[in-house]
């Protein structure tokens, strides 16, 4: 028989294929906020891209047999026992390219009716780009959680200003510069490191004199803005303690009210799943009658 299906390989091992599909996406949060339309999206990178395959593995003759050699059942077989190994491996897919995936289920059906001399197998790959994909660099990604700190603290700034408070005091705007100083050495920040570290100093000290400077931070209608703060406070020191490991994932939600955990998870992650993920990081006297302005840590998703 002919093959002239699109080819693709998993551990140079090639197969032709009926179909491929690339599935990639985006992880987001959408922060929203009592009495306020929409929301603010947080961006948190690209998720893993996974690749789903239906592959012929037939006995072939004539030409075809020379651009797939073996590949029934010899072909499968090696390619069915690299796949159990769970290694990760250059995955050539005619649509996009090579890319670094595993095996993540594979499917193989036989059905005599049709073909007596193969197999019909649906393979499900995972990318595994080991580092390329959010960066290798962890002092970098550090840097960037404090970038997207930095935005949320501009967020509710504007949230106010829509609000009609007045617009932000002096000290935002040094905050902004603070980090700004501390982004523009993301890419050469291991050389740099001492300048880092006294320039991430600097915005902590600043995010501490936001409560005694600002005359509205603390009250009921600025929880937004003190929460940004301190989670721009969090970022910044986990890389002042370390400058060779990644930024901790910890945040703070400053309770608007009083909430049950379970409230709390839906409000931080849309679900109360992550539940007990609260649990182990709070000490709460009631789980259930959570006070209003209680700093609540989280784990980011």
């Amino acid at each position: 028989m002919t093959i002239t299906l699109a080819r693709m390989s998993f551990g140079g091992i090639a197969f032709p294929t009926t179909e491929v599909a690339v599935n990639g996406a985006q992880r987001n949060h959408v922060h929203e906020y009592p009495h306020s339309p929409g929301g603010q999206p947080e961006k948190l990178g690209r998720k893993l891209y996974v690749i789903r395959a239906s592959a012929w593995f037939h006995e072939l003759t004539g030409p075809a047999s020379v651009n797939y050699p073996d590949l029934w059942p010899g072909g499968l077989k090696r390619l069915r026992e690299l796949m159990e190994t769970g290694e990760t491996q250059d995955l050539v897919v005619p649509t996009i390219g090579t890319i670094r995936a595993f095996a993540t289920s594979w499917t193989q059906k036989f059905v005599a009716a049709n073909a007596l001399d193969g197999e019909k197998v649906d393979i499900e790959f995972c990318e595994d780009d080991e580092g390329a994909s959010l960066g290798g660099n962890e002092l970098e990604i550090a840097v960037v959680t404090v970038e997207n700190a930095m935005s949320e603290l501009d967020a509710q700034l504007a949230l106010l200003e829509f609000r009609g408070f007045p617009r932000k005091p002096g000290i935002f705007e040094q905050i902004g510069d603070a980090v700004g100083s501390v982004v523009a050495l993301k890419d050469q920040a291991q050389a740099q490191a001492q300048l880092l570290g006294d320039k991430i100093e600097r915005v902590k000290d600043l995010c501490q004199q936001v409560e005694s400077v600002v005359s509205f931070a603390g009250s009921s209608a600025t929880v937004g803005v003190d929460t940004a703060v301190r989670n721009l406070w969090n970022a910044a020191n986990e890389i002042g303690e370390s400058l060779v490991t990644p930024a901790s994932k910890t945040l703070v939600y400053v309770t608007p009210q009083m909430m049950a955990v379970g409230a709390i998870s839906s409000a931080i992650y849309g679900t109360t799943e992550r539940v007990q993920d609260l649990l182990r990081m709070n000490a709460f006297e009631d789980s259930f009658k959570i006070p209003s302005g209680t700093q609540v840590l989280y784990p980011a998703k």
